[in-house]
């Protein structure tokens, strides 16, 4: 470890422990601890308020549904309290630490209004954390689907800050960034590629989610390995308080089905679902495609069991796949699939910690069956994590966050076999890369008065770069052309070719105006050591992912942000301005005409350069009354200087977009009836057209000259949804309960521009004429029913 590196360890345990500045901390305190959950499910509260309303003091919970909070010793009134649910108010007499436990029940009195809140409404206001965002699955389900398929990425592209390069794009960009600089955590699985049906849909299963939080800045220190935001999903617990209940959907595209069990009382509870489309039946039906097979499908496990009120056991498995076959022409699949073992134990009122294990992997294979191209193509990246975390709380005012963290890669960038004899493929193999990361990090949240108050941490990562038992080699050439291989040496299995190390300080400060108002500023450091190698507009399920080597050095990035939150008419609606502004280094980019599939000297496609993103984000939400929803717009440029490309200038990036305007509203018409809407509006994506052209044989052929990079743009994108949640009447003396859900996708016809491309005119071959590409141009009506019982 470096010199530097043991100072900014040393400098922030110094800081992280120093004394408290609060003017309120009393001269003795007891800790009150415990966890609160859902009396019917047993399911975690998170965010839920605990006070004391004489002394002015509180807390929520975390993630896990545990509370701390430090008292005078005495008796004191303590509320708990979470929207949706009965508060509870109990006296407590503290002469030392206390654990106290309880479960809340639901609101029994039916509700008139539709409510768009995931945890205090007060949050955004009083915590020091910025650029962070929160949807609950209840108001996901009431947004407009595609084809009835509810889609966690969908709904949050309507958020700011947030955006995608075009209809049917996998995955989502954050402030200027790529899609595989945004960390995705499910239950703390890492997913690779998060769409399916090669973008169109999320690998999320909306039954097994419980909620997500998206940090799009102010990224936690424990979290580290992206550097444009943390897309964190929570899955459901399963019930342990009540007997098994299911529920599902039936759709036009899929159906759904997931089932929750308590298998012992108060203790074990279990979460199984699963999702599959069936496009590939209706196949069938038809002749000449009955060989034919294109489906996905989702299976989700969560076994969770108590073994007391300080430990808790939770075990959680997915896998997602889609397949694309055609007959004996073409087959086609790729897939995620993971499990997190973690145990989470209180150690004393003051001290709460978790332990990880965490296996994932990404993989696709594509190939033709039979014949005399028979070949199969396979690829790999898998990664085992294991990791520990730790939250103390060294006095009223100052909240520690420690923990360490390592993870083992193995990637596989391509093999392909022959399948037959008479096959013209020859066998090849881009040779394995291995890799190891590991971190450390200490966080403080800390009070300095009644207005102010700091969390700041710093996260310490180093990237080893692990021989294979192959060959490796440097490259060298003409900036911004092919560059050769040379000193090419042997790496033994295991052999440490090259190490990177960082430090990541992080900080954010709130400064309470007054009740419902106060501005935040924060900075973070960020570094990502493994890399998606696309030089398409949007990624594709065959991109490669590869690790920082001794030729790929990490990306590094560094964002500093302001804003400006505010409530009104207590909490009903929130408000907020952010505006943002993010340096990175060691950004990739490509020679024109580079090939990132099945090249073993991929390394000399390569270039590197800068880039930068700023912007401002307006976000103005309805939190309660029939009609909620949001408002968010925003203003933005990212950018980039690559050496070798475009005569070295700034150019737009690939997902710049100027400006994004996202309206969402619901509204409940009666009890049973709720409508809503969505509008969406933004710039086009920047693109490579050709600017200038000649005439070969009679034929005119576009060129791109002076070496221009994303010198145009698509037209713009807008997007109008409709969507009607209708339910079934109940019936007292039964559990069924059911709900028809109507949808209307693209309400106004547009044709949106997925892409352009170039072609000669038919009827003047001296001409060249621009075709736009849509992936939806037409209004797309869907219909689904939901159950649970």
């Amino acid at each position: 470890m470096t010199s530097s590196i043991r100072w900014g360890l040393a400098a922030g345990l110094l800081l992280a422990a120093g004394p408290s500045w609060s003017q309120t901390v009393p001269a003795r305190t007891a800790t009150l601890s415990g966890t609160l959950r859902d009396a019917a499910t047993g399911e975690a509260l998170v965010g839920a308020s605990v006070f004391v309303k004489a002394l002015g003091l509180g807390t929520s919970t975390d993630e896990n549904g545990f509370y701390k909070l430090q008292l005078p010793p005495g008796t004191h009134v303590v509320t708990y309290q979470i929207l949706g649910f009965e508060p509870q108010q109990v006296t407590l007499t503290l002469s030392g630490d206390l654990n106290r436990s309880l479960k809340l029940s639901a609101q029994t009195h039916q509700t008139q209004e539709v409510v768009v809140q995931g945890l205090r409404a007060e949050d955004n206001v009083k915590k020091p954390e910025m650029g962070v965002n929160r949807l609950d699955m209840k108001t996901v389900k009431l947004m407009p689907a595609l084809l009835g398929e509810v889609d966690v990425v969908r709904s949050i592209q309507l958020l700011p800050g947030v955006t995608t390069v075009g209809e049917g794009a996998s995955g989502f960009n954050v402030r200027g960034g790529g899609v595989d600089q945004n960390l995705v955590l499910m239950d703390d699985i890492p997913l690779y590629n998060v769409s399916h049906l090669l973008g169109f849909f999320s690998a999320f299963n909306p039954d097994a989610v419980q909620d997500m939080t998206l940090y799009k800045g102010g990224i936690p220190a424990r979290h580290g390995g992206r550097l444009a935001s943390l897309l964190d999903v929570k899955m459901r617990d399963g019930r342990t308080a009540e007997r098994l209940s299911a529920n599902g959907g039936i759709g036009l595209i899929s159906s759904r089905l997931a089932v929750e069990a308590p298998l012992i009382k108060d203790r074990t509870s279990l979460a199984v679902s699963g999702r599959r489309s069936y496009g590939d039946l209706f196949l069938k039906l038809i002749p000449e495609q009955k060989d034919n097979q294109a489906y996905f499908y989702d299976l989700n496990l969560k076994l969770s069991h108590r073994f007391s009120a300080r430990d808790q056991l939770t075990l959680t498995g997915y896998r997602g796949r889609d397949v694309f076959n055609f007959a004996n022409v073409f087959k086609n699949d790729w897939g995620n699939t993971g499990g997190s073992l973690r145990w989470t134990h209180q150690f004393s009122p003051k001290l709460f910690g978790s332990f990880s294990a965490v296996a994932a992997q990404y993989d696709y294979g594509l190939g033709v069956p039979q014949g005399s191209q028979a070949f199969e193509w396979t690829s790999k990246v898998r990664n085992y994590t294991g990791k520990a975390d730790f939250t103390y709380q060294l006095n009223p005012s100052n909240t520690l966050s420690a923990g360490v963290a390592g993870t083992r890669y193995r990637f596989e960038p391509a093999t392909v076999k022959p399948l037959s004899t008479e096959s013209i493929f020859v066998p090849l193999k881009v040779a394995t890369q291995q890799a190891g990361e590991y971190a450390a990090y200490i966080d403080n949240e800390q009070t300095l008065g009644p207005r102010l108050q700091l969390q700041y941490g710093l996260r310490v990562s180093v990237f080893d770069f692990l021989g294979s038992g192959a060959d490796i080699s440097d490259y060298v050439g003409v900036t911004g052309q092919r560059k050769q291989p040379v000193n090419t040496r042997p790496a033994k299995d295991g052999e440490l070719v090259k190490r990177y190390a960082n430090l990541e300080p992080r900080a954010s400060l709130r400064y309470t105006l007054d009740l419902n108002s106060s501005l935040k500023a924060s900075f973070n450091r960020t570094a990502q050591y493994i890399h998606l190698i696309s030089n398409t507009t949007a990624a594709t399920p065959l991109d490669v992912w590869t690790p920082s080597t001794q030729n790929i050095r990490p990306e590094r990035g560094n964002q500093v942000a302001l804003g400006y939150f505010r409530n009104f008419r207590d909490n009903a609606y929130e408000a907020s301005v952010e505006v943002f502004g993010k340096t990175m280094d060691n950004q990739i980019d490509y020679i024109n005409g580079a090939n990132t599939l099945l090249n073993k000297d991929l390394e000399g496609e390569l270039l590197y350069g800068k880039g930068r993103a700023y912007g401002a984000e307006f976000f103005l939400k309805k939190n309660q009354g029939k009609l909620s929803g949001w408002v968010s717009y925003t203003l933005s440029r990212s950018e980039r200087q690559i050496e070798g490309i475009n005569r070295n200038d700034w150019y737009p990036n690939k997902y710049d977009k100027t400006h994004c305007l996202n309206v969402v509203g619901m509204y409940q018409v009666a009890p049973r009836l709720t409508l809503s809407g969505n509008f969406a509006y933004g710039t086009g994506v920047a693109t490579t057209f050709p600017n200038a052209r000649f005439v070969y044989d009679g034929l005119v052929v576009p060129v791109v000259s002076g070496d221009a990079r994303n010198n145009y743009r698509v037209p713009a994108y807008h997007r109008l949804d409709f969507g009607a949640t209708l339910q079934n009447r109940e019936k007292p003396d039964r559990r069924w309960r059911s709900e028809w859900v109507f949808s209307v996708y693209n309400v106004y016809n547009r044709r949106n521009a997925y892409g352009i491309y170039f072609r000669q005119n038919e009827d003047n071959p001296r001409q060249t004429e621009a075709v736009r590409l849509s992936v939806f141009g037409s209004v797309i009506p869907s219909v689904s029913y939901n159950f649970n019982f």
